[in-house]
């Protein structure tokens, strides 16, 4: 089985990139943003792409099976940033629709959540309160772009 997993730097993507690659079963292909090249785990084979187009993303997505995307969890503090990586996910997931691929893994953040108290259990169910730092705005969103997603392309 064939999976993409992107956000390669993010610590929990990394972990899960190194437990699956212990699985000979699954072809582990992972993916980051060129601009955090530097606090990428050396040991991982990463392909740095900035999905800002799909010249760039199909040859990611080809003889993909599984996309499992991240939610990424530092950006640059600037609008621009924040437009950009929405924008890289809803590329990301065109391509993704275009080619095929029948399983989409969303990871987000559960910081958009922040705003209750920490004694309450959050599911599925619950609406998120993000802050407007752009960290928060752009999980968030990033969110929103999946659901429709999802509604459009039922994967």
């Amino acid at each position: 089985m064939n999976i993409l997993i992107t956000t390669a730097s993010e610590i929990s993507s990394e972990k899960l990139i190194l437990f699956l690659s212990k699985n000979k079963k699954y072809n582990i292909k992972c993916t980051e943003l060129s601009t955090f090249k530097e606090s990428c785990n050396k040991d991982l084979d990463v392909v740095f792409n900035n999905l800002d187009d799909s010249k760039n993303i199909n040859p990611l997505i080809d003889k993909s099976d599984i996309l499992i995307h991240f939610a990424k969890s530092k950006i640059s503090t600037d609008s621009n940033s924040l437009n950009i990586y929405l924008r890289n996910t809803y590329n990301l997931l065109f391509s993704a629709i275009q080619k095929g691929i029948k399983k989409i893994i969303f990871i987000s953040d559960l910081d958009i959540f922040n705003y209750y108290p920490d004694n309450y259990i959050i599911n599925e169910n619950w609406h998120p309160k993000p802050s407007t730092k752009i960290l928060d705005l752009s999980s968030h969103l990033s969110e929103f772009i999946v659901k429709e997603y999802a509604r459009s392309f039922p994967v």
